[in-house]
């Protein structure tokens, strides 16, 4: 009785690194009071409880600031470094995270084998030559189809 092997190429979930919803304007501009503050002092890592008596004042109470960190950190604005110490990201590592995902996710919807790697699309085959403009902005990575599999072990 012979055996069908199938190999199925799968990307790993990779946590915090994919806007589920865009952030609301609130939770963004308080993201980017936090980013201003980081800049200004030279903090790039505060407790928790820091971070919600900087926002207090702005957000309206405490319990609101506090919600609104949880948020942050979900959404990977914020990085939990220790328990309750959180480092804010710069904007351009989270928009460049996200856009990375963002058209993986719309290239496999159109048929096309994509897979994330070190922030980079990695593609095998003919659709290189298609995906041109990626590969001048630095997004995309093209491979051989055994490089790909190789990778993938």
């Amino acid at each position: 009785m012979p055996l069908n092997i199938v190999l199925t190429l799968t990307q790993p979930r990779v946590k915090g690194s994919l806007l589920k919803r865009w952030p609301k304007r609130r939770e963004f501009l308080l993201y980017y009071l936090l980013v201003l503050y980081s800049k200004a002092t030279g903090k790039k890592c505060m407790n928790r409880g820091e971070y919600v008596e900087l926002l207090a004042p702005v957000a309206g109470s405490k319990n609101l600031a506090s919600r609104i960190v949880k948020i942050l950190v979900r959404q990977g604005f914020l990085e939990r470094v220790k328990p309750l110490v959180y480092c804010v990201k710069p904007l351009d590592e989270v928009l460049g995270v996200t856009l990375v995902n963002y058209v993986a996710g719309r290239l496999r919807r159109k048929g096309i084998n994509v897979n994330v790697e070190d922030r980079k699309l990695v593609v095998a085959g003919e659709e290189c030559e298609k995906l041109k403009v990626l590969m001048n902005i630095g997004i995309l990575e093209c491979k051989d189809f055994a490089e790909l599999l190789q990778g993938q072990r």
